[in-house]
């Protein structure tokens, strides 16, 4: 039992506290990203589907109209997956920094240095 405790106390240590966070909002992200994806694509195939030759002007007008509502999905769902990455790539960033700044003052308070600050 003790051995087990102290493996848990090891992982908890190492592992970054806010991984459960990172993870969450890439998940999010690729979802929404292809929620945005396909609205994307369905707005550009029916705005195809407008332009071809033969069409009534009751199906034009139904065609971009369709057009315009998948255009508005997207425009609503894509900010919230940029959002999603880019809060994710700063909270990586953050820890990347917050590691690089920990080796560079221990390098610096040793008397021999390790070189990785040069």
């Amino acid at each position: 039992m003790g051995f087990l405790r102290w493996a848990n106390d090891v992982v908890k240590n190492r592992v970054w506290v806010q991984l459960r966070h990172f993870s969450g909002l890439v998940c999010l992200g690729s979802v929404v990203g292809a929620v945005a994806w396909g609205a994307r694509m369905q707005g550009n195939v029916l705005g195809f589907e407008a332009l071809a030759p033969g069409n009534t002007p009751r199906q034009l007008y139904a065609l971009v109209s369709s057009t315009y509502t998948w255009n508005v999905v997207f425009s609503i769902v894509y900010p919230v997956e940029f959002i999603c990455f880019i809060i994710a790539k700063l909270m990586l960033l953050r820890r990347l920094t917050n590691s690089a700044t920990r080796r560079c003052v221990t390098c610096v308070t040793r008397t021999h240095g390790c070189g990785m600050c040069d």
